[in-house]
């Protein structure tokens, strides 16, 4: 998710406590922290968290992923991301939400591209500009 959210940053958080990572999130300044937790070693749920309020905003269960490393698409390692949404559903509301906090704008110059759609659950298609997909996520409120 670090290549496809504008301004992001990732941290393995390793043996460090929820505070410690809230607090790093805000020394660095950000706005939002997302956590994804894992069940039997597999991302399972992503939980969105306002800083410096530390209230969850969002919290998703994960039921589909594909990553970047599955799609075989080269990393070229840009640092300054924009997303722009380019298609979405009124039914995934809070997911549509959640890309608009973490950046994502409607039609601007943008490096990155999401499509929300339902089906049983919100999937989000991240896409480069030559339309080639590099992340999917298949999330659940």
């Amino acid at each position: 998710m670090e290549y496809v959210l504008p301004n992001s940053l990732k941290v393995n958080r390793g043996r460090r406590s929820i505070v410690e990572i809230f607090s790093i999130a805000q020394s660095i300044g950000a706005r939002l922290l997302i956590l994804v937790s894992v069940r039997k070693g597999n991302p399972a749920v992503i939980d969105v968290y306002g800083i410096p309020s530390n209230q969850r905003m969002y919290s998703f269960s994960i039921k589909a992923m594909r990553l970047m490393s599955d799609y075989k698409v080269p990393y070229y390692g840009v640092t300054r991301r924009r997303l722009c949404i380019e298609s979405s559903t009124a039914r995934c509301y809070q997911v549509n939400s959640f890309l608009v906090d973490a950046g994502a704008r409607h039609k601007n110059i943008c490096d990155t591209f999401a499509e929300v759609s339902e089906t049983s659950f919100c999937e989000i298609k991240f896409k480069n500009k030559k339309g080639d997909e590099l992340l999917m996520l298949g999330l659940e409120s």
